[in-house]
């Protein structure tokens, strides 16, 4: 393979394909890249398995080939390289990089041993690429970090031909979204996706300010198929049941009142300082027209916020919960004012925009 190649050009490509790179693997050729040229266009693909990447970008093909590149060390030996033209060799098993004074050769992984990507041929729903991505980013944060438990680090995606819900939940927080919007299905689709994966597609369409976006399923090889551009992300379906998320959402309140977004947040962070020793725990309290944040620690002392509250209760209300929970949901609102709703201190607080149903944000209480 001999090619020339724009540095910026594919510096960016790389960077994209890398995100999807294996980490922890017993087979080396999964922390690589491969790249592939042909017709004048250089095709990169990156996966761990899980999770899958393809990109194209073009560039002066001299001489066809393939190979598998060391992602990282590539990554970083033309990021400290000047923008302009970039020659890229490959011998047996190297790579030779050359720009100007610079020549880096770097040993390459076996072709054999990378995972064929395979294709599409299926259905297809465009969406809204900036729709489609606020949507999931409002939910995306209520997932679990913790991949042992895959269906909690999951996204569920509910599709009927009226319209789309996301939910994603840890245990402890779940976040509700639904989109109505006109759908063609020929039949009614609920998917659970790796919460990790569809991160990052929202930071692809976000950073390639993608206008549309395309989406298909094969339920043969158990995988979902994005396409943004030029580029196609693939994510293999989580196996499992969700949970009944609809239990979880309350449907009546004993207090409701409206709270300025910002001034909710400022209060949070001055009481997460003293609740570092506590698992972040804070107390609300709603007397009057004021909700009083507080928090304490036995070594670093104790602190209230007092902000205003649009509602006065009939009797105090009082709950209380992770902050940094209460801080994330804020996080991803938009509104100036929120709306808070509870029923007692041992039920889970929501969180709403002002003026929105959806997306339903529920937080489970710390029981004292």
């Amino acid at each position: 393979m001999y090619i020339t190649i724009l540095q910026e050009n594919f510096l960016k490509s790389i960077q994209d394909a890398g995100r999807f790179t294996a980490h922890k693997t017993q087979l080396p050729s999964l922390t690589g890249i491969y790249c592939q040229a042909k017709n004048g266009i250089i095709t990169l693909r990156s996966t761990d398995l899980h999770i899958g990447y393809q990109t194209t970008v073009g560039a002066k093909v001299i001489e066809e080939g393939e190979c598998v590149l060391p992602s990282k060390i590539v990554q970083e030996f033309i990021s400290s390289l000047l923008a302009g033209p970039l020659e890229l060799k490959t011998d047996k098993d190297s790579l030779t990089l050359i720009q100007g004074k610079k020549t880096s050769k770097i040993p390459l992984f076996s072709v054999n041993d990378f995972p064929p990507f395979p294709e599409f041929n299926g259905e297809k729903i465009v969406f809204d690429a900036q729709n489609l991505t606020r949507a999931l980013e409002s939910c995306l944060y209520a997932a679990s970090l913790d991949e042992t438990r895959p269906v909690l680090a999951s996204i569920l995606w509910d599709m009927t031909s009226e319209g789309m819900t996301f939910v994603c939940t840890d245990g402890y927080r779940l976040s509700c979204v639904r989109e109505t919007v006109s759908i063609e299905l020929s039949k009614p689709q609920k998917l659970l996706l790796p919460a990790k994966g569809v991160g990052e597609i929202t930071s692809i369409i976000n950073r390639q300010k993608s206008k549309k976006v395309s989406f298909g399923v094969s339920n043969e090889l158990s995988q979902s198929f994005f396409f943004v551009d030029d580029s196609i992300i693939l994510l293999r379906l989580v196996d499992g049941e969700f949970p009944p998320y609809e239990q979880v959402i309350p449907r009546s309140f004993t207090f409701e009142t409206g709270l300025d977004r910002e001034e909710w947040m400022m209060a949070l962070k001055t009481a997460l300082v003293f609740a570092k020793e506590s698992s972040s725990i804070i107390s609300l309290l709603f007397e009057d027209k004021e909700c009083i944040v507080r928090s304490a620690s036995a070594n670093l002392g104790e602190q209230e916020t007092r902000i205003s509250s649009s509602t006065a209760p009939s009797e105090q209300k009082k709950i209380s919960f992770n902050g940094r929970f209460l801080l994330d949901v804020l996080t991803h609102l938009e509104t100036p004012q929120v709306i808070f709703k509870m029923t007692d201190e041992l039920k889970p607080g929501v969180i709403l925009a002002e003026g929105s149903e959806y997306p339903v944000n529920v937080v489970m209480p710390f029981k004292r």
